[in-house]
């Protein structure tokens, strides 16, 4: 959770479930209905995405100092192994 608002996958399985579809689009005869399916989970995941988006913008915006973030970079963590 971020800034204690919960949060989703952000269209994460409905983009894949449309890769998917767009993969089995290939298949001969009955490809073309694979094909429409993708064409809808395309339009609902981009739907979603721009939903996120507003979200994360509106979570900016109520968010506290926005100069904290431009002071500078923050010390490393000893401790996060994945901290380069």
């Amino acid at each position: 959770m971020a800034m204690n608002q919960p949060t989703d996958d952000c269209g994460e399985q409905t983009g894949m479930t449309a890769a998917i579809l767009m993969v089995c689009g290939i298949i001969p005869c009955i490809g073309f209905l694979f094909s429409i399916a993708a064409l809808v989970f395309i339009g609902m995941y981009l739907v979603k995405v721009w939903e996120c988006k507003g979200r994360a913008e509106q979570l900016a915006i109520a968010g506290g100092d926005p100069g904290q973030w431009a002071a500078g970079p923050q010390p490393l963590d000893p401790n996060n192994p994945y901290a380069s």
